[in-house]
């Protein structure tokens, strides 16, 4: 049976551009996050290394304190490193550290780091390359020109234009019934000039995923897992195609939790893993520059970059020039968030269908708040007495809203 499943890009409904879209004139103005961070101790390709809290500066009963906030908020699994060691990790009874779970649109966030290698390497041509030029014979774009303007970055950055009705997911589910999401997608009204129109779009991910497909000449999942997967030690991944066979750019990749931090660690070192730049430098600072900015009735700020979302470490402030929170995040709450200024990167998995950003809170309050030192502190077994107790009461919940460790047809 299907899930329904809310949308998470547009219940804040004010927004505005901070760069006025360079991409539309040829030119991409980006921003670098300023953090240093300390050289990493080893590669966990293989596997991470464990620790406890207080050897990474961190105290242990105040990240206890996280699992106090998840009543109702329907969480799966958590894992939290620093400085590249797995310092906490958690499971309801239902996932283990193995299980394969949806990630649903953080997928976006990986469609946005092939798009980068694959321009490195010269098979995309730029921001400013168009599906016109890509997909030529397309019958939508001789019934509307206009639409023969909509270029790679309007689609990473979601300001292609086209419609995209997100109300009870009306769009994303006339498009799954259809054989060729891409055709669906691209035959939709524009409702202004491309560039001009940001829209949370499950249709800007699939054709950008579709024309990304194009460009490299290989399914996309196996070019994912010789460019990207394969290097971080990341394997046997499923990720979803239209009942075209085309790979679905939005949602549909399946990993672990574990896996999930591996992606986050790899953008936490700016694209490289073990001595390798596997994604390039600029297109991560690019991807995490915010080109959107929405703010909440309540005056929360979250900025959207290249499929990639961030925040300040207080959720009032401007977007800092250095995205101090920036995260790839899929409906039901799983997320990958990366914190350079702690040298944090958090995985988290859940089926919260009310707010896929529920974890913002903790994270600031229990994870990025338990931080006291960028050296190793005293032990303290009372401490992580509590958060092993903590972690085993955890593992005896069960979700009835269900896992998210299920086939790739549910939706996003």
């Amino acid at each position: 049976m299907k899930k329904s499943r809310k949308g998470i890009g547009w219940k804040w409904g004010i927004f505005y551009t901070v760069v006025s879209l360079g991409i539309v004139a040829g030119i991409m103005v980006f921003v670098t996050h300023a953090a240093v961070l300390k050289g990493p101790d080893y590669w966990p390709t293989d596997d991470w290394h464990t620790s406890t809290p207080e050897k990474q500066g961190m105290k242990s009963e105040v990240l206890a304190g996280l699992f106090d906030q998840l009543e109702g908020q329907h969480m799966h699994s958590i894992v939290v490193t620093r400085n590249g060691y797995l310092v906490a990790e958690a499971y309801n009874q239902d996932l283990n550290k193995d299980a394969k779970q949806h990630i649903f649109s953080a997928t976006k966030s990986v469609t946005s780091a092939l798009t980068g290698i694959a321009m490195d390497e010269g098979k995309v041509k730029g921001l400013t390359q168009t599906l016109y030029d890509i997909f030529p014979d397309w019958i939508a774009f001789n019934t509307n020109e206009m639409r023969r303007q909509i270029t790679i970055g309007e689609l990473l950055t979601m300001t292609s234009s086209i419609h995209w009705n997100n109300d009870n997911e009306y769009s994303t589910n006339r498009m799954m019934a259809t054989q060729v999401w891409p055709q669906y997608v691209i035959s939709q009204p524009l409702d202004d000039v491309p560039g001009k129109v940001y829209t949370y779009s499950n249709g800007d991910a699939v054709l950008a995923g579709s024309a990304l497909e194009k460009l490299v000449g290989e399914p996309l999942s196996d070019y994912a897992n010789r460019k990207l997967f394969q290097p971080l030690g990341i394997k046997d991944v499923d990720w979803a195609t239209d009942p075209s066979g085309v790979t679905n750019g939005a949602w549909g990749i399946h990993m672990t939790t574990r896996e999930m931090a591996k992606f986050g660690y790899l953008y936490l070192h700016d694209g490289v893993w073990d001595g390798k730049q596997i994604v390039p430098k600029d297109w991560v600072s690019q991807s995490i520059a915010p080109y959107m900015v929405q703010e909440s009735k309540e005056g929360d700020k979250r900025g959207y970059g290249f499929f990639w979302w961030m925040r300040a470490l207080n959720q009032k402030d401007d977007i800092h020039i250095d995205n101090e929170i920036y995260s790839a995040i899929g409906s039901g709450g799983q997320r990958i968030a990366v914190i350079p200024k702690y040298n944090l990167v958090i995985a988290i998995t859940g089926n919260n269908m009310e707010d896929a950003f529920f974890s913002d809170n903790f994270i600031v309050n229990n994870v990025v708040a338990s931080i006291v030192s960028d050296k190793a502190i005293k032990e303290n077994p009372d401490g992580q007495k509590q958060l092993n107790t903590k972690i085993a009461q955890f593992a005896q919940t069960s979700d009835p809203s269900g896992n998210t460790s299920t086939p790739s047809t549910v939706k996003p």
